[in-house]
């Protein structure tokens, strides 16, 4: 019987040791965590919000001229931010303010205008207008640019209405 008293003993105080190795082991990885979060949240500035990156491209001459030919029923229009991050551009507010011609779903084309504003600065950077072009077409296209950039294929001739302009 002492012998079993013995053992469990043992037992009992290497799984004590044990736990208190795990628990300075999770203490320290979390400082490491905090330290690295710190680190990132002083290192991410973004003065310009999206609503203010909206603001900017919704007041740009350009895309005024473009509204006023291109845009006619505020109902059907659409205003977006994402902070994307553009190979050529770095980390840009990518606004997207696009108007379908009408409120049917399916085969309607719309009209759009991407502009893309530093997050730092407020500058408009690049516009790309979409004249006439049909949702499944911009889906993709955007799609391509964005998300699967790598696997881009003949975007020039799927949209030939796409236009850059610095």
């Amino acid at each position: 019987m002492e012998k079993k008293i013995y053992y469990v003993g043992i037992l009992l105080g290497i799984l004590c040791i044990a736990l208190a190795v795990f628990a300075t082991y999770l203490f320290a990885k979390t400082n490491e965590l905090q330290a690295q979060l710190q680190t990132t949240q002083r290192s991410v500035n973004l003065p310009i919000s999206a609503e203010k990156a909206v603001e900017i491209a919704k007041s740009d001459p350009i895309f005024i001229n473009f509204s006023s030919q291109y845009f006619k029923d505020p109902k059907l229009r659409i205003e977006q931010a994402s902070l994307i991050k553009n190979e050529s551009l770095g980390y840009v507010w990518k606004v997207e303010i696009i108007e379908r011609k009408c409120g049917c779903g399916g085969k309607v084309t719309l009209n759009s205008m991407v502009i893309h504003v530093d997050p730092e600065t407020g500058e408009v950077l690049q516009r790309e207008k979409n004249i006439a072009v049909g949702e499944e077409q911009y889906a993709r296209k955007s799609c391509e640019l964005e998300c699967h950039p790598k696997e881009k294929v003949g975007i020039l001739k799927l949209l030939p209405n796409l236009s850059f302009e610095k």
